[in-house]
């Protein structure tokens, strides 16, 4: 609002954020919407991830200012001097202990590199932990402990997964792999096409085998996503050219596990 950062925790009263709006990374074709993940706003703890850019010629190292009493007093800590961060995630799991993730140099919207950071003193001072699991561009980050988070990659043909879970923080990560369920028989020949072969005669014909695996269907993952309950719900969609059920169908799996393990839901609608 007016140039300024402001925060709200009963929305009648508006608090200023001790940061210039240029220094904030906003969504894609936006000034004002600030990139999701990049902040946290509780009654607890209030965030905001800022810098790794050049603003008006000066270069803002990537820096966090948080508050632990609604906005009364703010503290600013610089964590890195990179200057071409795309992406933020924030997280505290209490007063003292959060972590940081910041997606950086991308390169032809195909790759980017990333770091982790934690903190154990409320955010006075942080250290990395890791530079995560791939580099490919990052879709979303969420945390659901200090120890356990996941990690979902824009896919690219040919993963065996997209998404990874780590349960120390972000030192180690392994993919995530959800079972595999049976696809009815309208995933035989989508659209219509048929695979020709050699019949024993040498004459062609349709192979009525030749049809899609589960894993040809639903293969790329979306962030996580994390109620109320901790139960975490993944959605594994069908991405690029999808053509079974028109490609309006997705996956749906759950864990209430922090992800030790996961339960096939059902096959969903999803909108466009």
């Amino acid at each position: 609002k007016d140039n300024s950062l402001l925060v709200t925790y009963d929305r009648e009263k508006y608090i200023s954020v001790p940061v210039s709006y240029s220094y904030l990374l906003y969504e894609p074709n936006s000034s004002t919407t600030l990139k999701e993940g990049s902040y946290m706003i509780t009654t607890e703890k209030t965030a905001f991830v800022y810098g790794g850019k050049t603003a008006n010629n000066t270069k803002i190292p990537v820096t966090v200012v948080y508050s632990d009493d609604k906005g009364e007093n703010w503290t600013t800590c610089e964590l890195d001097k990179i200057y071409t961060a795309d992406y933020y995630y924030v997280k505290f799991f209490d007063s003292d202990n959060g972590v940081i993730v910041c997606g950086y140099a991308k390169s032809n919207d195909t790759n980017e590199s990333s770091r982790i950071y934690s903190t154990s003193n409320g955010g006075e001072s942080w250290d990395i932990v890791g530079s995560g699991p791939a580099t490919n561009i990052i879709k979303g980050v969420v945390y659901v402990s200090s120890d356990v988070g996941f990690f979902c990659y824009d896919y690219v043909e040919g993963m065996d997964s997209n998404l990874y879970k780590t349960d120390d923080g972000g030192k180690t990560f392994a993919k995530v792999m959800l079972e595999e369920q049976e696809l009815d028989s309208s995933a035989a020949n989508p659209q219509g096409q048929e695979t020709e072969t050699k019949t024993d005669s040498g004459k062609n014909g349709a192979d009525s085998s030749e049809q899609l695996r589960w894993g040809d269907v639903y293969k790329e993952a979306l962030t996580p996503v994390v109620d109320s309950t901790g139960i975490i719900t993944i959605y594994l969609t069908q991405g690029k050219n999808a053509v079974y059920n028109d490609g309006k169908t997705a996956a749906k799996y759950q864990s209430s596990d922090k992800g030790s393990t996961w339960k096939y839901i059902g096959q969903v609608e999803i909108k466009d």
